[in-house]
């Protein structure tokens, strides 16, 4: 009657070892799996982010060269408007246009129309290459936070993991323990072989 009860108390004892070690594996995988999905949609994010910028500044970067070319032809009308008002005024006043100051005064007009345009476009241009690089360089920078992410998740799931697997070891070695100190496993290698003084 006591082996039985022993032995019904170490299977009881073996079999709520066993569901503690489950138990652990089961809470360690999901660990892993949520890190290696909350990795993934970090880096998803991340990703995101850096491309909807580049997309913006594209964007933006086609508004300032619309705006630039509005600008350089405002000048220019500007321009062509002036020119004819000096004209239309030496003209009246009896200058005859093609030398003299009254031409110097309308090529001036020319160079200050000229110059504004260019100064319009450089700035416009510099903009553009700016807004450019700066969505490169979103990209770049949202790769590198993706898969710096992606490899901390990785490491906390391969962390998880190890820990699944040590707690299955020592769940094989509290049972095994149990059982040699019950009686149903030789405590040494080649113990159970080994000859008694009668049989030798």
């Amino acid at each position: 009657m006591a082996i039985a009860t022993s032995t019904a108390l170490m299977a009881a004892s073996a079999a709520a070892s066993a569901a503690g070690t489950m138990s652990s594996i089961s809470a360690a995988n999901d660990a892993a799996d949520t890190a290696a999905a909350q990795g993934r949609v970090a880096a998803g994010n991340a990703a995101y982010k850096g491309y909807l910028q580049k997309e913006l500044n594209q964007l933006e970067s086609a508004n300032v060269a619309r705006q630039t070319d509005s600008e350089v032809q405002k000048i220019r009308a500007a321009a062509i408007t002036f020119r004819g008002t000096q004209t239309a005024a030496a003209a009246a006043s009896g200058v005859i246009i093609g030398d003299g100051s009254a031409q110097a005064a309308i090529d001036h007009t020319t160079q200050l129309a000229d110059s504004d345009i260019l100064a319009t476009m450089y700035a416009g241009v510099n903009k553009q290459i700016a807004l450019q690089t700066g969505g490169r360089f979103a990209v770049r920078d949202a790769t590198n936070q993706a898969g710096a992410l992606l490899s901390d998740a990785a490491a906390r799931a391969t962390s998880y993991k190890n820990q699944a697997t040590g707690s299955l070891l020592s769940g094989i070695g509290t049972i095994g323990s149990m059982a040699m100190k019950s009686g149903f496993l030789p405590t040494t290698i080649g113990a159970a072989a080994a000859p008694t003084t009668e049989e030798a």
